[in-house]
């Protein structure tokens, strides 16, 4: 039964004959064929592993050649008032710009002057060839590059003239025995002339392949342009910016020339070069362009204040540009000269400006042309530098100093300049009153570099190397070269005329033939066959070994059976904690622009730009996003820290109105989407986390009662909040005191840059920092007329208790300007003489008379910055090392102690190691450990006028120490050295100086009754209105967050807000308010309608109760016509009103839902005038349910607030109610 059964499957077989010789392919053949593929490929493999040693030799020889031959290379810089040749001599990688591999000659005039006869142009280039033949030997002429590189002077030809020009330079040239093609006589870019300049002079510094942000530019100011080239932060248009690639960096730079900004100044030539400015100003002159403040005195008189007075113009042989009306130039004009430095600065400004009108760019510095904000060092060259020396001035001098000497030169008569200056030749001489006042003019007013600002130096060559910009451009194209040389044994292979190839498609060719022959000849024998007892076909090979062939069937079985046993053996090992890894960021520059990230958009924008550069944490469990950010403080010793960025969508809070909000004065503003949290975690935060590993994965972030606990959590170094509409709170910043790592001027720097990057709109705080029991806000307000967070720009936002900033001015400046005579008058009827004495104490130490109160908390808390921990100015005093269970005397320590800082004194302040400085004290000190008890206990201590420091070398993980002079570091530092025994006796300690502040703070400030009286009474009142303002507002960006302009891929940017309009019944509450203005891209061909679209996106986005509004008209206008485009009807970067409505049974419910003020709050009205809730407690009338301040119904912080309390009101109410009978 079983047979018929199989017979029944093979009938079913679509192969006819049991015995076929045509089997399906098995595993066996497979394998053959593969054999035979891996054998051919790695004889193939071998072949071009020997073409590739061998070429690889070949190169190294040309390359080894290459470099180590002497080579020469020749640039002629065809300048608009000379042309200069320099003949380079160099090895490849090796520049030497000195004497021996640089010669350059410089003939005049320059080739624009040939505009007339372009045949002399090449004739004047003749010259300078047979100086290159002398500087180059004759058997390397063929060899030696010859370029012609012009600049600005062509650049302001007619092309049709240029051509002339450049093809009587080619005619010389090509016959001038040197390697020379079409080609390399070329007009060059103003960019790239300030991009070669710019190479040339980081080559100098030795910064050219270094980080692009520690590149210095450059400023140039030539002959007929002036060029800026730097590395740039900002977004650069594509006109301005170009990349270079030097070695393994690429610089993003921005690169201009300001054609006809130039400025020639003859430097120990005896020609008169062409001023093109000076012209562009003589132009100006006499057209009456512009309106002077010395103005023409009568028609044809015209003052000229960039010229020395008494010098006579001839103005019949200045040559007039065509852009001057015939009428004029024929005019007979009279120039009077009357130097003014400040009138002819004001002239340069007017050139510089002219053509702003015509600017399309967010801003233009010089008339239409967009120039970034000049970011980094710089390096002012060519006629900076020789206006400068002729001067005086230093090539670290400030731009003061130059507009001191310019103002002294204008003023000058003009015999007494001549006669002062009589070996200057008189053109070159009447120059520099304009040119100093241009520079000053081009710098300062139009660049924005201050008059004092010392990132500018002023140079013309940095060491041995002169700072052309015709050595940047043998610089790249050299290097250029070595890299096609370098990498050219690739083209010497596969190049069509290459033998190489050739032969490897040869025996490639034969190599197929053979693998095809033998898989023919070795083709393996199979043969099939039909097992009737297991039903299936089995194909077997036919070999001559006697070894038993398992069946492929069953060797396939088998096979699989050992995967599936392999699969049941496998380790699965349960999912590991993330081990943290990703870039690291430097906390001090973290939040600048363009680090990380370039901050260009809209606050919800450049928060998902910064995102994109976090660690996104998938393991966190708490029901929202959450990114992270490890930020490296300092490199040694090292230490990290952790930032969380936390995304709060307001479905996960409990209470969707923002309290922080109300407290602050923006109960109008309208709720959001979402908010982010910017955490950085404290200590104790991340104490039960692992240090590198799932830190997030803890108990510490899950949720509790839908809120993330690391949010809750109160003592995080810094916590910060967004709306996602700009509007933030930073709701703590502990410092180095609380535990932190980090100082809190370095938090708030932090959040300050954080703020700034993420073009935040405003962002408050509560103020209530304390210290040993002395409120802060009150003592920075006395000391310095602002709160600590003053110093970050943030100032009054709202008061408590009805303060306004009026009254809170007020109260600072009487209680700063309390004098302190009166406080030593009053109290000194009193028992109290301890006040007296501290006055006194600091009055002494002072250098300068301390008048008022203000004056006295000031000092103090400026020595406070000053003096060290742990701190006694004196001599060698050892009482902090001394414990109470030492068995060796404080005499043994102390003269331990002396021996220890004297060895150190010798080492002339260098760090030593601990090792060291112990075999130097035993030569002395016989008990090693009392040295070991010493030289433990000095660490980081001040012993005399020094301070011993300890640290570990993180190199070779050895302690070392060092002396550190700090005798100048104290205001009482006289009383060290000399014998001065009034300061002696005031010689204050940290700990006493503290103990002072707090004194006069709890007994003048915060006044006690044993002391009050009606003077001293207006102190308490005065500390208590600085007390209520604790709230704090800084506006980072204003109403509209950044400008705009029409942008090169023809979009453009409006601002636009909406106001919400019931048309079912008015309501004051929401009628009158309105989101700020959100800045919305359009296409230049948007209608009216995407318009409407686009405002409606961008505010459903943002805002969480706007989810069904509708725009219906905008400003005050209906546009029926929904199809009109937008550009033609609104300005680029206009704000505009759009007017919108509610649809949906929303609208009963709109106030609350819409605002972060709730009105189920109930109604605030205290007697102090507070009208809205302001932090403080409260409590509510239990009959009118009005409430107000506690502290205002006289009900004491310290006690519960009654069951029942009734207001005055309602009490009088009551009172004056009739009684029953």
């Amino acid at each position: 039964m079983d047979s018929m059964l199989k017979l029944q499957n093979r009938s079913s077989n679509p192969r006819p004959n049991l015995f076929a010789r045509n089997p399906k392919p098995s595993t066996t053949t497979f394998k053959y064929n593969c054999t035979i593929f891996f054998s051919l490929l790695f004889t193939l493999l071998l072949f071009l592993s020997y073409s590739f040693f061998f070429s690889s030799f070949k190169s190294n020889n040309s390359n080894s050649n290459f470099q180590n031959h002497q080579r020469y290379r020749i640039i002629i810089d065809g300048g608009s008032t000379g042309s200069r040749i320099h003949v380079f001599k160099y090895r490849v990688g090796s520049f030497d710009f000195g004497k021996d591999g640089l010669a350059s000659m410089r003939v005049n005039p320059g080739l624009s002057s040939f505009a007339e006869d372009t045949d002399g142009a090449g004739q004047s280039l003749e010259e300078l060839v047979e100086f290159g033949k002398g500087r180059v030997p004759r058997e390397n002429w063929r060899e030696t590059e010859i370029r012609l590189m012009a600049t600005a002077g062509l650049r302001m030809l007619d092309v049709g003239v240029q051509g002339k020009i450049l093809e009587s330079c080619r005619k010389v040239l090509r016959e001038s025995g040197f390697l020379f093609r079409d080609d390399w006589a070329s007009v060059i870019t103003g960019s790239d002339e300030g991009i070669y300049a710019w190479v040339v002079a980081n080559h100098a510094l030795g910064t050219l392949g270094s980080f692009p942000l520690d590149t210095t530019g450059i400023i140039e100011l030539g002959g007929a342009s002036a060029q800026v080239t730097f590395v740039s932060r900002e977004p650069i248009p594509s006109g301005f910016s170009r990349a270079v690639k030097f070695g393994n960096t690429t610089y993003n730079l921005y690169s201009h020339s300001l054609l006809h900004f130039g400025l020639v100044i003859l430097i120990s030539l005896c020609c008169v070069l062409e001023n093109v400015a000076h012209d562009s100003w003589r132009e100006a002159l006499l057209s009456g362009d512009f309106n002077l403040a010395s103005q023409s005195l009568q028609a044809g008189l015209h003052i000229d204040p960039c010229t020395p007075t008494g010098y006579s113009h001839n103005v019949e042989s200045w040559k007039f540009p065509p852009s001057l009306p015939s009428h004029k130039s024929q005019h007979k004009y009279t120039v009077q000269t009357r130097g003014n430095f400040s009138e002819c600065r004001s002239a340069a400004l007017m050139l510089l400006q002219k053509g702003k009108e015509e600017c399309s760019y967010q801003h233009c510095d010089i008339g239409s042309t967009f120039i970034p904000k000049l970011q980094g060092k710089f390096l002012a060259t060519e006629n900076f530098f020789y206006t400068a020396k002729f001067f005086g001035l230093g090539p670290r001098a400030y731009l003061s100093e130059l507009m001191t000497a310019g103002q002294k030169f204008c003023g000058e008569d003009w015999l007494r300049l001549k006669k002062k200056y009589n070996s200057h030749d008189e053109d070159e001489l009447l120059q520099y009153c304009f040119s100093s006042a241009y520079i000053v003019a081009l710098l300062h007013d139009s660049l924005g570099i201050a008059v004092n600002d010392e990132r500018v130096k002023v140079a013309n060559q940095v060491g041995n190397i002169p700072l052309d910009w015709a050595l940047g451009a043998f610089i790249l194209q050299t290097t250029a070269d070595a890299d096609v040389q370098k990498h050219g044994w690739i083209a010497s292979i596969f190049s069509v005329e290459s033998p190489t190839l050739v032969r490897l498609i040869g025996i490639l060719i034969i190599l197929l033939f053979m693998a095809w022959s033998i898989s023919k000849w070795r083709k393996p024998q199979l043969k099939t066959i039909y097992d009737l007892e297991k039903g299936r076909y089995i194909v077997t090979r036919a070999v001559e070994c006697r070894k038993s062939v398992m069946p492929l069937p069953l060797l396939a079985i088998e096979n699989s059976r050992q995967v599936e046993q392999a699969m049941l053996n496998v380790d699965i090992v349960s999912n590991k904690k993330r081990k943290r890894c990703g870039r690291i960021f430097r906390f001090k520059n973290f939040g600048e622009d363009g680090y990380p990230v370039m901050f260009t958009g809209a606050f919800r924008e450049n928060v998902n730009a910064l995102l994109e550069y976090a660690n996104l944490e998938s393991n966190v469990g708490i029901g929202m996003p959450m990114w992270s950010f490890q930020l490296e403080v300092h490199h040694q010793p090292p230490l990290h820290i952790l930032m969380f960025v936390i995304e709060e969508p307001i479905e996960a809070s409990l209470n969707r109105h923002c309290k922080h909000c109300q407290y602050v004065g923006w109960g109008n503003n309208f709720i959001c989407n979402k908010k982010y949290h910017f955490l950085l975690p404290s200590k104790e935060a991340l104490a039960t986390c692992t240090s590198c590993e799932g830190c997030c994965n803890d108990s510490l972030t899950r949720m509790n009662n839908g809120k993330s606990k690391l949010i809750e959590f109160q003592g995080h170094m810094m916590h910060g909040v967004f709306h996602s509409n700009g509007f933030g709170h930073l709701l703590c910043v502990n410092g180095l005191e609380m535990g932190s790592n980090l100082a809190g001027n370095q938090i708030m720097d932090f959040w300050n840059r954080l703020c700034y990057a993420l073009q935040a709109r405003k962002v408050s705080l509560n103020d209530i920092s304390h210290k040993r029991g002395m409120e802060l806000r009150l003592m920075n307000g006395i000391a310095y007329g602002e709160p600590w967070f003053g110093r970050w720009g943030y100032k009054f936002g709202r008061g408590c208790f009805g303060v306004t900033q009026s009254m809170y001015q007020k109260a600072i400046d009487a209680i700063r300007s309390m004098p302190l005579y009166l406080f030593i008058h009053h109290i000194s009827n009193n028992s109290n003489h301890d006040i007296p004495l501290i006055c006194s104490r600091y009055q002494t130490l002072s250098d300068q008379s301390l008048v008022t109160l203000g004056d006295l908390f000031r000092y103090m808390l400026e020595l406070r910055s000053r003096i060290p921990c742990e701190t006694n100015i004196g001599s060698y005093n050892t009482n902090a090392l001394v414990e109470t269970n030492c068995r060796w005397s404080p005499k043994r320590i102390e003269m331990a102690t002396r021996v220890i800082v004297e060895a150190l004194k010798r080492t002339e302040f260098r760090w030593i190691s601990r090792q060291e400085v112990r075999d130097a004290a035993r030569v002395y000190i016989g008990d090693t450990g009392l040295l070991d008890f010493v030289l433990k206990s000095l660490g980081n201590h001040i012993v005399g006028n020094y301070l011993v420091r300890r640290s570990l070398n993180p190199v070779t993980k050895v302690l070392e120490y060092c002396l550190e002079d700090i005798s100048n570091v104290y205001p009482c530092h006289e009383g060290l050295v000399s014998n001065n025994k009034v300061k002696d006796k005031y010689k204050v300690t940290r700990a006493q100086l503290m103990k002072d502040m707090v004194y006069l703070y709890k007994y003048i400030i915060d006044q006690k009754p044993m002391i009050g009286s009606g003077f001293l009474s207006a102190i308490s009142l005065a500390s208590r209105i600085i007390l209520d303002t604790k709230y704090l507002i800084k506006d980072y960006i204003g109403e509209v967050p950044f400008q705009v302009e029409l942008a090169s891929d023809g979009k453009f940017n409006l601002y636009c807000t909406i106001f919400l309009r019931n048309n079912v019944g008015s309501n004051e509450y929401f009628n009158n308010i309105m989101p700020p203005y959100e800045c919305v891209t359009l296409k230049s061909s948007a209608t009216i309608n995407d318009l409407k679209l686009e405002v409606e996106k961008n505010f459903k986005e943002i805002y969480w109760g706007l989810s069904s509004f509708v725009v219906e008209s905008i400003g005050n206008s209906n546009y029926a016509n929904g199809s009109e485009m937008v550009f033609g009807l609104v300005e680029v970067g206009a704000k505009i009103v759009l007017e919108c409505n509610w649809h949906g049974d929303m609208i009963i419910n709109m106030i609350e839902k819409i605002c972060e003020s709730d009105p189920n709050n109930g109604i605030v009205e205290c007697t102090c005038g507070t009208k809205e809730d302001d932090g403080e407690r409260l409590v509510s009338c239990d009959i009118c349910e009005i409430w107000q301040h506690t502290r205002c119904a006289r009900i004491p912080n310290d006690e519960e607030v009654p069951h029942i309390f009734l207001c005055k009101r309602c009490e009088q109410e009551i009172v004056q109610f009739p009684s029953f009978p």
